[in-house]
Formats: structure tokens, C-alpha cells, sequence
């Protein structure tokens, strides 16, 4: 019944069973098994086509000179690595600031912000804990922000804030989210936070001045644990 308004399974078994067969088996011969609807984490898994390389391949270093909003898949992955995050930003006077870089959402997730004349960088981890280091009395003009966070243990680290030279207070981050930051979407946001890492501020908190160029930096190599990815979306069917 090409419309689906009338149940024919009864009626016509042989070509019923002829169809779930062929089913089953052209599933089999192009690797969709096992069966789940979590399409991004397949596109993510999967070893992406030729044609599209330069667009997935992991790097040291990534630059952009524009806001962006990027899926998760072809994100910078700075989990459980040390990396450094470098805004050239300009803050104009009467500015509230915003949000420079984000990724993730409020299941875990990080963000990098100016709010109240200060500039924060928001760790959180799996929506239970919120790690917060920060650097006051930010002046408007011209700035470069950096971010350096150094990994301590597995999923663990210490990040500092530094403006223009002057450094804040070091403030150990004692969890990060080990597999991915927020099942709900995720990605990197560079000029503001559709995601909600911190509810401190009103979504998405854009940046009101011209971010000039950004900037994140990776040690080592690219973390990834397929067996907790496959366990975690398991459990999500």
C-alpha cells in the first residue's frame, strides 16, 4: 500500500518475508548495524570521505578570524589535553561584554566570557560542577585574552586567565566530562553561547565588540575513548 494507510503484512506473507530478508541483509553489507538513531556520533565515528578531509582532520592549532558555530564532529577536541585559547578581541566603552568562545552545553562544556568587567573561563562538568577562574578589572580598548589550561591528571587540569600580560589566579579544575560535553548538541560557538555552559548569563550573551581573531592551541594527541563513546550512546536508545 504505497500510501501506509492499510496494513498488508497479513496479506501477502511471501513477499513480506522476501522483503525482511533483503532487508537484513543489505543492512549487513554497508555496515549499519547495530541499529540506533544517533546520527551525528556515526558521522563523528566514521572515517569521513576523502572530499571532506581538510575539513575533519585533527590539528595542533585552529584559528578563526570570524563568529562562528561549528557541530560537534568537526570541533577542536580539547578534552583531556592541555590547550591554550587566544582571543584578540576589541571591547568598546559601554560594552556589557559576552560571550569570546564557547563549546558545549549545560550537561558539561566550557566558556570564555566577558561579564561585570571581568573575564571568566567557565569549566563545567556534567551540569554537577562549575569551575570558575577569572581575571577583574578588565579595561575596554584593545585586549588579548588567553587562556591557559594545563592537564594535571585524566580529565583534570588547571587553567589561568591572562589580559593584556596580567595574570589571574590559577584555580584547579578537579573534573572535565571524559567522552563528550553535551549529548544535547555541543560544538564550538566563537562570539557567543547557544549551547549554555554557565547560566550566569542569558543565552547566547554575544559579544558586543569585534573579535578580531581566535585562536586554540592543543598538546598531544587527540583524546578519544570509542569503548566509553559506543557505552555512553548504548545507553541513550
Amino acid at each position: 500500500d504505497f500510501s501506509e494507510s492499510r496494513d498488508l503484512a497479513a496479506a501477502p506473507p511471501d513477499p513480506l518475508r522476501h522483503l525482511i530478508e533483503l532487508w537484513w541483509a543489505e543492512a549487513g553489507r554497508y555496515g549499519v548495524l547495530p541499529l540506533d538513531d544517533h546520527m551525528g556520533f556515526r558521522t563523528a565515528a566514521a572515517t569521513p570521505p576523502v572530499t571532506a578531509h581538510r575539513i575533519y582532520e585533527p590539528r595542533a592549532t585552529y584559528t578563526y578570524r570570524s563568529r562562528v558555530a561549528l557541530p560537534r564532529a568537526v570541533s577542536p577536541n580539547v578534552r583531556n589535553r592541555s590547550h591554550t585559547i587566544t582571543v584578540r578581541c576589541e571591547l568598546p566603552e559601554g560594552s556589557a561584554g559576552g560571550v569570546l568562545v564557547s563549546d558545549g552545553g549545560p550537561e558539561g562544556g566550557y566558556s570564555l566570557c566577558v561579564a561585570d568587567g571581568a573575564v571568566h573561563y567557565v569549566s563545567n562538568f556534567l551540569g554537577r560542577e562549575l569551575t570558575v577562574a577569572s581575571l577583574e578589572d578588565v579595561q575596554r580598548g584593545e585586549l588579548e585574552i588567553v587562556v591557559n589550561f594545563e592537564k594535571t591528571g585524566e580529565h583534570q587540569g588547571e587553567a589561568k586567565v591572562r589580559v593584556n600580560g596580567r595574570d589571574g589566579k590559577a584555580v584547579a579544575v578537579p573534573r572535565t566530562n571524559a567522552v563528550q560535553y553535551d549529548p544535547s548538541g555541543g560544538g564550538l560557538r566563537v562570539g557567543a553561547d547557544t549551547g549554555g555552559v554557565w547560566r550566569s548569563y542569558a543565552l547566547p550573551f554575544p559579544f558586543e565588540g569585534t573579535i578580531r581573531e581566535g585562536t586554540i592551541a592543543c598538546e598531544g594527541a587527540e583524546y578519544r575513548d570509542r569503548m566509553l563513546e559506543l557505552q555512553m550512546h548504548l545507553t541513550e536508545q
